[in-house]
């Protein structure tokens, strides 16, 4: 768990926290395709902006909140632009958290 909370951490810090390209684990979304979810979305600004390495280690990073109890799935996925100007493109890279429900993901967050 203490693991958990230093990547959290990591992963705030780094970030400055609108379409992302998530990647995709067809295991964990046929597992919960026909369950209620809640989404959360996080959308992250590197301090240094686009930086690969930071944000492959982000994308590998949230992976293991897959085991933060109430979590369903976790993935995150690099910006994907767009030259509508309705579109914010400006972060670097967004993550997806899926909960069951309100309480999961207060116990999520805490």
């Amino acid at each position: 768990m203490k693991i958990q909370i230093s990547l959290f951490l990591l992963t705030l810090f780094l970030c400055g926290c609108f379409s992302a390209s998530f990647q995709f684990d067809s295991e964990n979304a046929n597992q919960i395709e026909d369950e209620k979810k809640l989404n959360h979305i996080v959308l992250c600004w590197l301090k240094k902006s686009g930086d690969r390495e930071n944000i492959e280690k982000i994308i590998a990073m949230t992976k293991s909140f897959q085991s933060i109890p109430g979590v369903l799935d976790a993935q995150a996925g690099r910006v994907v632009l767009s030259d509508r100007k309705i579109v914010d493109d400006s972060f670097d890279l967004g993550i997806l958290v899926q909960v069951q429900d309100e309480a999961a993901l207060q116990q999520y967050l805490d």
